[in-house]
Order: structure tokens, then C-alpha cells, then sequence
């Protein structure tokens, strides 16, 4: 598991004191500090799974955050407004979309593969649909967006 960084720990003790002295402090949208806690757990969880391609299920999930499947639906939708489906899309999309924009993979199938897609084809089409481009025409850029 991931050591937490002093940000990480900073974040949540400030959470935790801002939720002990005003546990009812939401922003507009109903979200508390501790939501966004728990949020960024899921999907630190979500990534080191998809990292070690176990096939993980939002029921492996609930069970791992103590939670029924039904709570950790609404709660995931309630924070991000996305499914955990889609949700758990995302996180694998923007895996995908770093992964190629370091340079670490050539190829999109090594790509997809990485992040949990069996299908080439079905993961082009979402990756397109979620960025605007093709994988492989992402590739071929010149300038990579998250380059230092």
C-alpha cells in the first residue's frame, strides 16, 4: 500500500478537524469534507487494482470499504455524480491517458491492456469518446499535454 504523503496527511487531519467542529459544513452540493476524503480512498484503491489486474468488482470494493453495494452506489454518485461504472471508467481513461503521455507504452493495445481492457477496439472508442482523440493519434503528437 501507498505511504501517505505529508499533503495527503495535512488534507485529512484538516478534514477531520473541519468535520469534528462543523460536522454539518457541506458545499453546495451537499459534499463534505470527509466525502472528499473518502472519495480520493476509492480511488486510490480503484487504481492499485487496476495495477495489479485483478479482476475487481464494485462488490470487492463495498466489502473492502465496509460498506453495502447499495451505500457505495449512492455515495459514488452522490460525490461525482457518475455511476461507479462510470466512474471506474474515468479512473481507468485518465490511467490510460498518462500512461501515454509518458511514453512508458508505444502501442495502444499495450495500453489497454494495462488498464484493464480486452478489446483494443472498445477501449479507442471510449478513449475517444472521453478525450476527443484517438489513442493512437494521441501518439503521434509532437507535444504531450502533461510533458514538465
Amino acid at each position: 500500500m501507498e505511504e501517505l504523503s505529508s499533503s495527503n496527511v495535512f488534507i485529512m487531519n484538516t478534514n477531520e478537524n473541519i468535520s469534528r467542529h462543523h460536522p454539518n459544513e457541506k458545499n453546495i452540493d451537499g459534499i463534505t469534507p470527509h466525502d472528499l476524503v473518502w472519495i480520493n480512498e476509492i480511488k486510490q484503491k480503484l487504481k492499485e487494482n487496476i495495477r495489479s489486474g485483478t479482476d475487481y468488482k464494485i462488490t470487492d470494493l463495498a466489502y473492502e470499504m465496509a460498506i453495502c453495494d447499495r451505500s457505495l452506489r449512492y455515495k459514488i454518485r452522490k460525490i461525482t455524480g457518475l455511476s461507479p461504472i462510470q466512474y471506474f471508467r474515468e479512473i481507468r481513461l485518465d490511467m490510460a491517458f498518462e500512461l501515454l503521455d509518458s511514453g512508458s507504452c508505444n502501442c495502444v493495445s499495450e495500453v489497454a491492456y494495462q488498464v484493464g481492457y480486452k478489446s483494443t477496439g472498445h477501449f479507442t472508442r471510449l478513449f475517444e469518446k472521453h478525450f476527443g482523440i484517438r489513442p493512437s493519434n494521441y501518439l503521434k503528437l509532437p507535444i504531450r499535454f502533461l510533458e514538465n
